[in-house]
């Protein structure tokens, strides 16, 4: 690692290969077979893109290992809104079939659309990233130079905004 920090490729290369092999197993313990790769891509991804962060003067597995087992997280994290998401999209459905045709999702989608575009630029930036690239707080809170608890409050003032005007412009029309 440390010759990989310097910008030694070839030591780069044996690194990559190295942590590949020992993480491999460490994965399959804690992971759905089909899951495994991506997680280790993801894992290998952000070894790549902290690395410079490693301190030498301590170990390197300890280090290794909390990025993947982040990242076990994250995978389960994903799996879990994917899944809501699932159940939320056959719960829209099966009402849609049932509610009142004067409401299709084309509107919903306009709606959702119109209540967005209300939030200020930061509120609409942080659900964005939320809901639709689905980061993790501890990202967000990187790039948009915030803690996490400033991520969560402003999400969660965005999300009773978008509640509030919603709910506002169905009982106006």
């Amino acid at each position: 690692m440390v010759r990989s920090q310097q910008g030694d490729a070839k030591a780069y290369r044996e690194l990559l290969d190295l942590v590949s092999f020992h993480l491999s197993p460490f994965l399959r313990k804690r992971l759905p077979e089909e899951r495994v790769e991506d997680v280790m891509q993801e894992t290998l991804i952000t070894l790549h893109r902290i690395r410079d962060t490693w301190d030498s003067s301590r170990a390197f597995s300890p280090w290794l290992y909390a990025i993947a087992a982040h990242r076990i997280k994250d995978s389960y994290r994903h799996q879990s809104r994917s899944t809501r998401r699932d159940d939320l999209a056959r719960e829209l459905n099966s009402r849609a079939e049932t509610a009142d045709p004067q409401i299709s999702q084309f509107e919903a989608r306009e709606d959702l659309a119109w209540a967005l575009a209300q939030l200020n630029e930061r509120q609409r930036t942080i659900v964005s990233l939320l809901k639709l690239q689905e980061l993790p707080m501890s990202e967000i809170a990187a790039q948009l130079s915030m803690s996490v608890s400033a991520v969560k409050v402003t999400a969660h003032r965005a999300y009773d905004a978008l509640r509030k005007l919603l709910g506002e412009k169905r009982h106006a029309d």
